[in-house]
């Protein structure tokens, strides 16, 4: 069941070839005993895993038999890069763009304003906008050539998106306003928030294993490449919900006794934002439960060292008083 388990999380964080490795050596390992039912009480993750197993021509009697007595509808599962049947944006890092399961080139843009004009378009994709509102808010240089440059940048936007002559137009038009087909495209923002509102609305161990998808679609700061102020409230958003979603699940691994993982959790969040005390606090407590006294002190330095450099301030007083008692017990 580990060899299952890792399948589970691979397949669900794109990392197909060593997903289907420990997917098959489970299958391989369980087969012989006919445990059928070890494997339907995963539930969805059992539906995963054998779906994956099914597409890649590997299916038996035993996964066709746990498919077949497999209760309940199939949690979503992460956006595949490769996905050829949509237009498949990663917003999360760097912003790559896939269209017939082919990643768009600067080549195929032609101008970066074809590309930048997406990004504006995926950024207010539940909104309708106005011609004279997407130009201000990609040529900030605008040299009096009007709304010709949006127009262009628009038309090379929907040739690079193209899939074949019978595609449709994914940038609409209506009223004079224009808007995303937001139907036809899978941007792994949405991914992120569905999986964050799952994790909220779910039980434990089910919510962490949501945050755990959630933290493995952040790549890195929302459309990193760019540099727009429009960029700014969506980029500060995401990443409040990031650090959060490393903050409860880094929680829910010390409450379990997961001390190291906890702490891998906690140190990526303080690499996004070291100034948080309470998280410098949270990894004290995991260091005094592993019994690592060096590490202990070492992270109260730390968060002294990072306080006066930026702020010139020393630690709370309760955080000084925490830090004491973690040392004397």
């Amino acid at each position: 069941m580990v060899r299952f388990g890792l399948a589970y999380i691979h397949l669900m964080t794109n990392r197909h070839e060593t997903g289907m490795e420990n997917a098959r050596e489970a299958v391989r390992l369980i087969e012989p005993t006919r445990a059928v039912q070890l494997f339907i009480d995963q539930g969805d993750r059992t539906r995963v895993v054998c779906e994956a197993l099914i597409q890649s021509g590997e299916a038996n009697q035993f996964i066709e038999k746990v498919m077949e007595q497999l209760p309940g509808k199939r949690k979503p599962s992460r956006i595949n890069l490769a996905d050829e049947s949509a237009v498949t944006i990663q917003c999360l890092g760097d912003f790559r763009v896939l269209a017939g399961g082919q990643e768009i080139s600067q080549e195929r843009w032609i101008s970066t304003k074809a590309r930048d004009l997406l990004a504006y378009f995926l950024t207010f994709r539940r909104e309708r906008i106005p011609a004279d509102r997407a130009f201000e808010a990609i040529w900030t240089d605008k040299g009096g050539r009007g709304l010709t440059a949006f127009h262009t940048a628009l038309s090379r936007l929907r040739s690079a998106l193209r899939m074949s002559e019978s595609s449709p137009r994914l940038i609409l038009v209506e009223s004079g306003d224009y808007r995303l087909d937001v139907a036809r495209f899978r941007i792994d923002v949405d991914e992120f928030d569905t999986a964050l509102a799952k994790a909220r609305a779910a039980s434990s161990p089910e919510s962490a294993e949501w945050l755990e998808l959630a933290i493995n679609l952040y790549r890195g700061e929302y459309l990193q490449n760019l540099y727009y102020d429009w960029l700014v409230p969506e980029r500060r958003r995401l990443g409040q919900a990031y650090l959060e979603a490393l903050r409860s699940l880094a929680e829910h691994h010390y409450t379990h006794s997961r001390y190291t993982r906890s702490l891998e959790l906690l140190q990526r969040a303080l690499r996004v934002d070291n100034l948080l005390e309470d998280l410098h606090c949270q990894a004290m407590r995991v260091f005094a439960a592993l019994g690592d006294r060096a590490g202990l002190v070492r992270q109260y330095q730390e968060l002294k060292d990072v306080l006066w450099e930026k702020l010139e301030m020393e630690p709370l007083e309760t955080t000084r008083i925490l830090y004491e008692r973690l040392l004397r017990e």
